[in-house]
C-alpha cells in the first residue's frame, strides 16, 4: 500500500507538492505521524546520521538538522486527516 499527501500551500507564495510514502518501507516514520499530525520535510537525501527516529532539543535539531540541511517545510495535518491516517494504518496492519 502506497499513502499519497496533496500538499497545497498559499503563503508565501502558491505551492502543490505530492509526496507518496509506501507503507511497508516507512511504518515506523508513517506512525509517528499518525500519532503527532505533524511531518517536518527538508530537502536532499536523508544524511546517515539523522537516519531513523531520534528525539532532540531545539539546539540539537537545528545543529544536526537545519545546518545541514536547510529550513525544510513543518506540515500539520488537520485532526480530521490525521485520523483517516490512523485508520488507514490500522487496516494495513490487520492485513500484513
Amino acid at each position: 500500500m502506497i499513502i499519497g499527501l496533496r500538499v497545497e500551500m498559499r503563503q508565501p507564495t502558491r505551492t502543490v507538492f505530492h509526496l507518496a510514502f509506501k507503507v511497508e518501507r516507512y511504518i515506523n516514520q508513517l506512525s509517528l505521524f499518525a500519532q503527532f499530525g505533524k511531518i517536518w520535510v527538508v530537502p536532499g537525501p536523508p544524511p546517515k546520521h539523522l537516519t531513523g527516529t531520534q528525539e532532540m532539543d531545539i539546539q540539537t535539531f537545528i545543529e544536526k538538522v537545519v545546518n545541514y540541511a536547510g529550513q525544510g517545510i513543518m506540515i500539520e495535518l488537520e485532526p480530521k486527516l490525521v485520523a483517516d491516517l490512523r485508520s488507514l494504518l490500522d487496516e494495513w496492519k490487520q492485513i500484513k
